[in-house]
């Protein structure tokens, strides 16, 4: 018995002391303020600005926020990144759901420059 009881302590233990090493998606409801500069413009400059820059041939510089807000103004940035999700392009990294989830709830407050 008392065996048991340290083997059921020992996997206990260990069992809770995993950790996952993905990135955590954002809550359902967007409860907390999604910041441009922190939060957004990290994830444009990591998997869209390598494309679109000033004078590629994609279309809209994304080192500038009133081209990705012309983007997001015109629907063409949430169809591209959530419908039809092309974007980022094939054959690069995708992105992940923590990112998805932060420009998710980013357009869901409008997208401010903040």
């Amino acid at each position: 018995m008392k065996k048991v009881i340290i083997a059921f302590i020992g996997i206990s233990i260990f069992l809770v002391s995993c950790t996952s090493d993905k990135e955590q998606p954002l809550s359902v409801g967007c409860s907390s303020t999604i910041y441009f500069a922190t939060d957004v413009k990290p994830i444009i400059d990591a998997a869209c600005v390598g494309c679109h820059f000033a004078g590629a041939a994609a279309g809209g510089d994304f080192a500038v926020y009133s081209e990705i807000k012309g983007k997001v103004d015109n629907g063409s940035f949430k169809n591209r990144v959530f419908v039809l999700k092309d974007m980022p392009s094939a054959g690069s990294t995708p992105l992940t759901e923590g990112e998805l989830g932060k420009l998710n709830c980013w357009l869901e407050q409008g997208a401010p420059n903040n």
